[in-house]
């Protein structure tokens, strides 16, 4: 397999670290020919490796009646057309959204991480930490003390799926540092209202850019 992204790809459905897969991407920048890439990669995503994280993902048994389930895969059980329709857009969105910004080498992530760290420095936020053990932003706040920060780059119509993304790799992020944290995403645009309460009514705060500076917004009460 000489495609760099179908590695990627490879390593983050098997759930290795974003350390490990920002250390294959760097390793491939720069390189024009897709064989040399992928053996660059390989350094740090070794076939055994990827391999050995697949292994302990479900069986295909327990993934493809979850497919069927879901509407993901399989024999759709949905009733009608529009049922269809609707499950299978949501489907292709978030695999554009997966393509486009969790897989491919994105400049937008870097940019997008550096002005929000910019931004929390003249905030008056301390310790900043970014790109430890797999959090891209780690940081002290005065009233809410640790936050754990996923940056999440993305257009409006995307939003829904990047923040989806994000609340899982935190409460990951979360249990492995064995603490109590408060939990923010950050994207690249300011989401709809009912994109905004997917993370707020769940307890995450969310930040989005807003006039050369950033709106974070947190719940109210933590609801989790």
């Amino acid at each position: 397999m000489q495609q760099p992204s179908w590695i990627l790809w490879l390593a983050e459905a098997g759930g290795i670290d974003k350390a490990s897969i920002r250390d294959a991407k760097k390793r491939a920048a720069g390189h024009d020919k897709n064989q040399t890439r992928t053996k660059e990669m390989r350094v740090t995503l070794s076939w055994a490796r990827i391999a050995g994280q697949l292994e302990q993902i479900p069986s295909r048994k327990h993934l493809t009646e979850y497919h069927t389930t879901t509407g993901l895969g399989g024999k759709e059980p949905t009733k009608n057309k529009q049922e269809r329709n609707s499950s299978s857009a949501a489907s292709d969105s978030y695999s554009r959204y997966v393509e486009t910004y969790e897989v491919e080498i994105t400049p937008a992530h870097n940019t997008l991480q550096k002005r929000f760290e910019c931004f929390l420095s003249r905030d008056g936020a301390t310790e900043l930490k970014p790109n430890v053990d797999g959090v891209d932003l780690r940081y002290q706040d005065e009233t809410k003390g640790t936050i754990l920060v996923e940056i999440k780059p993305c257009e409006r119509a995307s939003a829904r799926y990047a923040i989806r993304t994000a609340i899982g790799q935190l409460l990951d992020y979360e249990q492995r540092v064995k603490k109590h944290a408060s939990l923010l995403i950050v994207v690249g645009t300011k989401p709809l209202e009912e994109d905004r309460l997917l993370a707020t009514s769940n307890g995450f705060g969310i930040a989005y850019p807003a006039k050369g500076l950033f709106e974070v917004l947190w719940p109210t009460l933590r609801t989790r």
